[in-house]
């Protein structure tokens, strides 16, 4: 690399001798060097600086037009500003600006510089380094984007964003505060960061332990924080926030929180409600309110259900290696639970559709206990009765028996935090005609088989002990039980023309006893079998699939494909009366939900199938029990009701026990 105007350029006229130039030459090797003689125009570039550019020597002509023409057409006339600005009033020469490439982009450049001047201060020549920075430009673009997306965020999120530091000091501070702190506290950003004294000063003061105690908690354990505290703002007014944070331990420390703060008003102000109503409501009245909104979550609990139960049993567990194996059974195993849960639900409010079987008590307790044992800790001891026990059958619903008891050995577990004994009895007992119980309950005569759990715990105190039946009543805390325990074990004995009598005085302990009539018959050998998988066998026809969640309707025809029949789908009744017009002829089974937006339901659907198509086979299905579907419709004697969710294997037994009954007047589906 030369020098252009290598010349001494006479004395006065250049600055630079020769040492300096072997100088400049020899940084240029590694920084972009560049130099521009004024007494001819003539510009030097250095060999990095030519490479930052994509130029060899050749290419570049070495004279002060060959940089402006490279220079950005936005940026030129800022360059030539400066240059100016540091000639006439000698302004420090320093700018970032974009030079052409050889291949056409734009490299972004920080370039400075200084003129060196003759005796007279008349500049000579002008000197400096150029840097390419890129990399670092795109970067501050990225964050900046970043930052803009943060910002966006922040101010379209209903809420607060925050950064506040706990110094180890004890000390602390607001680092950073979104625009929503105003409609959480009333307060500007501005006002809070680097005061957070302004924010502490809004809680109420029944809650600043609380708010206290969870920041420190969290900082001492490092723990992500949850918490729910009341504001009271300027005018006065109280208001519910929720606070959700994560710290982290800076190098020096201190204690970071990030996370954002929502306004829960109207959820406390609904849940609130919600009690003072339930508080004014009778006992009756409860358990039909509760009723009705426990029927509608069982109904969207359970098509969930179905959704989760059925894409499970899609995938064949042959194709699949051990460890997915077991996480599919397990998933089927969950929803299996789910749907008892939806049972137990109802049980209650006396609307579960009981599955009864006639069984040995001794024998369902007996098969029990593995679990109860593990259920209860070691400092527990059960004291079970088995040989004194009669064998004695009734006919019940063993699942919801299971959890009945499992629910009353819970509440026991409870009340026996110190430890204790717990003992179970069965024995026969005799109601006589229209005897009345303890709790004013009018018992038809006849024999009963009485479960009798006991505890030594704390008991229950006898203000309680009359309401402890009813939902949502609980002497536990709402961190330890809903309430629903007891309430769903008197529904389930009720419905299964029983009662229930619970015996306490309070430091002695609780005898809960469950009178269930007596049954005669065969008692099932091996109550805790329960049936799961698919089934085998290979169905033919044309089935109609009439279901108005979307979820449920695709997984089912999936499930009703892999058994073999062909699937037609319609999203509510009108479009099946529609199919019915136009393609009816095809159609061997019709599948449908019983409770369906808009008319026909599902039991009139069938009804005006079986006009055009006598002895068409029918199975309704339904996230609501049976008990509650007065109104949509009487079903058939050949009809098959289920209740989602369906297993693979009790949809396929439904399907063949139907369509095997009675040859259709219909096509068989296949074209």
């Amino acid at each position: 690399m030369h020098m252009v105007n290598d010349g001494d350029g006479g004395p006065g006229q250049d600055p630079w001798g020769s040492d300096v130039r072997q100088t400049l030459a020899t940084l240029g090797e590694q920084v972009g060097v560049w130099r521009w003689d004024f007494s001819d125009g003539s510009v030097f570039w250095s060999k990095r600086l030519l490479e930052m550019y994509g130029l060899e020597e050749d290419d570049f002509e070495p004279v002060a037009d060959s940089f402006f023409d490279r220079v950005h057409p936005d940026d030129i006339g800022m360059v030539q500003a400066r240059i100016a600005a540091h000639l006439e009033r000698d302004e420090p020469y320093r700018c970032i600006l974009r030079v052409r490439h050889r291949d056409g982009h734009y490299v972004e450049c920080r370039t400075e510089g200084a003129a060196m001047r003759g005796p007279d201060g008349v500049a000579l020549t002008m000197a400096g380094v150029t840097f390419d920075i890129s990399q670092e430009m795109q970067a501050v673009r990225e964050l900046h984007e970043s930052e803009q997306r943060l910002a966006t965020l922040a101010a379209n999120f209903e809420g607060a964003i925050f950064r506040y530091r706990l110094n180890t000091d004890g000390t602390d501070s607001i680092d950073y505060m979104s625009a929503g702190a105003e409609k959480v506290w009333g307060l500007k950003a501005e006002e809070i960061v680097g005061d957070p004294g302004k924010v502490w000063a809004t809680v109420h003061p029944d809650d600043v332990a609380g708010v206290e105690s969870a920041f420190g908690r969290g900082t001492q354990s490092q723990t992500k924080l949850q918490h729910r505290w009341r504001v009271v703002l300027p005018d006065g007014y109280n208001r519910w926030i929720e606070c959700r944070a994560t710290p982290t331990r800076s190098p020096d420390g201190d204690t970071l929180w990030d996370g954002f703060v929502i306004d829960i008003s109207e959820s406390m102000a609904a849940r609130e409600e919600l009690r003072q109503k339930t508080e004014m409501l009778g006992q009756s009245q409860k358990l039909e309110a509760v009723g009705r909104i426990a029927g509608g979550i069982a109904h969207d609990f359970n098509n969930l259900l179905a959704v989760i139960l059925g894409n499970a049993e899609l995938f064949e567990p042959e194709g699949l290696n051990d460890e997915d194996r077991e996480a599919r059974q397990s998933i089927i195993a969950a929803s299996q639970k789910g749907a008892d849960l939806t049972r137990r639900l109802l049980s209650f409010a006396r609307q579960s559709q009981l599955d009864p079987k006639c069984v040995a008590l001794k024998t369902v307790v007996g098969q029990m206990l593995p679990l109860l044992r593990r259920t209860l800790p070691e400092d527990i001891a059960i004291d079970w009765q088995n040989k004194d026990s009669p064998e004695a059958e009734i006919s019940v619903d063993v699942g919801l028996l299971e959890s009945s008891i499992l629910n009353i050995m819970v509440n026991a577990r409870d009340a026996m935090p110190e430890g204790g004994s717990l003992s179970i009895r069965i024995r026969e007992h005799r109601f006589a005609e229209d005897q009345l119980t303890g709790r004013g309950d009018v018992v038809p005569a006849g024999d009963f088989v009485a479960l009798e759990i006991a505890d030594t715990g704390n008991g229950i105190a006898a203000d309680l002990l009359p309401r402890v039946t009813e939902p949502f009543v609980t002497s536990k805390g709402p961190e330890m039980g809903s309430g629903l325990g007891l309430a769903m074990v008197d529904g389930f004995v009720d419905q299964s023309g029983g009662l229930l009598r619970i015996q306490s005085r309070e430091g002695e302990g609780t005898a809960v006893t469950l009178y269930i009539p007596a049954a005669t018959g065969e008692a099932t050998a091996d109550v805790g079998v329960r049936a799961t998988g698919g089934s085998g066998e290979r169905l033919s026809g044309r089935a109609l699939l009439v279901e108005d969640e979307t979820a449920v309707r695709l997984v089912l025809s999936r499930v009703l494909r892999q058994m073999g029949l062909q699937v037609d789908a319609a999203t509510n009744g009108q479009e099946a009366i529609a199919y019915l017009d136009r393609d009816g002829h095809r159609v061997d089974l019709l599948i449908t939900d019983v409770v369906m937006p808009g008319q026909p339901k599902g039991p009139e659907l069938a009804r005006r199938f079986r006009e055009r198509l006598p002895g068409l086979p029918v199975i309704l299905l339904s996230g609501y029990s049976d008990e509650q579907l007065h109104g949509t419709g009487k079903l058939t004697g050949g009809d098959v009701f289920l209740t989602k969710p369906v297993s693979r294997q009790a949809l396929a037994e439904a399907v063949t026990q139907v369509m095997a009954a009675k040859p259709i007047e219909a096509g068989s589906g296949q074209e």
